[in-house]
């Protein structure tokens, strides 16, 4: 997977992840502690550190930050910690551990270690079984959809991660705290940021 699809399809992606936990989180402007010294609080340092090079895998660094740069696995550490309840927090903790298990009985080696390939080969092989999501149209479900895997929750939430963070939304995105009139049809200018 490339930065380009993961763009073009974040729109989708995002409208249909967005949870009752996802967006208190978002709307209370949780955002990554990019201290010095950070652990996790609700994850094990195995499941961080697989979630981090899975993060920067799905959104590597290029001439824009990737997953690591903005810190999306302490984003979703913090989210799982504060706005999760405890059975949901559980159950991601589980499902995190047996995917990264997954990962290391079918590819014979913990995700960190494995080379590109590997690591293109495994998550492909994810991608291929998370099912169809639906139509969505601003977050609003427009048609059927297959149940999502683990994966693709995760994928989903590595992307808001991503996307809502203050470095990607601040120089990567257009930011405009006062939203003005919408122009939707113009061209850009040299140098615009979309």
């Amino acid at each position: 997977m490339d930065r380009r699809e993961a763009i073009k399809t974040t729109s989708l992606i995002m409208g249909f992840t967005l949870t009752g936990a996802a967006l208190s989180g978002t709307l209370s402007g949780c955002k990554a502690d990019t201290g010095q010294g950070w652990k996790p609080q609700s994850l094990s340092m195995e499941s961080d550190e697989f979630l981090a090079e899975l993060s920067e895998f799905i959104l590597p660094a290029s001439d824009t930050p990737g997953a690591k740069d903005v810190y999306v696995n302490r984003f979703i550490d913090q989210i799982v910690t504060d706005y999760f309840d405890e059975a949901g927090r559980e159950k991601f903790i589980l499902n995190i551990q047996s995917l990264a298990e997954e990962c290391k009985d079918q590819m014979g080696n913990d995700f960190i270690h494995l080379d590109e390939q590997g690591k293109t080969d495994f998550v492909d092989a994810e991608e291929a079984k998370g099912g169809s999501l639906p139509f969505n149209l601003w977050g609003n479900q427009l048609g059927p959809g297959e149940n999502l895997t683990f994966y693709r929750e995760l994928k989903s939430m590595i992307l808001w991660g991503y996307f809502t963070s203050e470095k990607v939304g601040t120089e990567i995105l257009t930011y405009n705290p006062i939203p003005g009139s919408y122009i939707g049809c113009r061209p850009l200018e040299e140098g615009e940021r979309i």
